[in-house]
């Protein structure tokens, strides 16, 4: 008790003093939680996919494929040299333990020298463009020299 404070106002100091840290755990609880959500459905998303065609010279089509994490920081990038086909094929995962098989479409891209590069397999896309419309949307690129640069973005999961 201070100096000239009477025991009712000692007694309400202490009640305030004592709410002083409650309120700020019901400020600091909510917003710890919605980041730490947050956070796992960014990481459990994984990397956006980026891939961009454009027409080089004398109609070769060259694909650049970006695995971005958090849509940001490019993490690995891909440089496919005249690509003359794009399709799309599905890949079954046999899952043991659940007895069930998961269909995961993927991108498969021929090279002129016959090389050819596939994506890797999603058991199904989240947001953008999936691996089955891209591959659609590159061969139609090919296709028709008239188009100028595309870009196309997903989010595996």
């Amino acid at each position: 008790m201070r100096e000239g404070e009477t025991i009712s106002a000692a007694r309400k100091r202490r009640t305030e003093d004592a709410e002083t840290p409650t309120i700020a755990w019901r400020v600091l609880l909510p917003m710890s939680g919605g980041f730490f959500f947050i956070t796992a459905i960014l990481l459990w998303l994984g990397a956006v996919v980026a891939v961009r065609c454009e027409r080089v010279g004398d109609g070769r089509v060259d694909v650049t494929v970006e695995h971005r994490l958090l849509g940001l920081v490019t993490a690995r990038t891909e440089h496919l040299v005249d690509v003359v086909q794009a399709t799309s094929f599905q890949q079954t995962d046999i899952r043991r333990r659940a007895g069930t098989a998961a269909v995961q479409p993927q991108i498969r891209l021929t090279l002129r020298d016959g090389r050819e590069w596939e994506s890797t397999p999603a058991a199904m896309h989240i947001v953008g463009t999936g691996p089955t419309d891209m591959a659609t949307r590159i061969q139609g690129f090919i296709e028709r020299p008239s188009d100028g640069p595309l870009e196309m973005r997903w989010i595996p999961g």
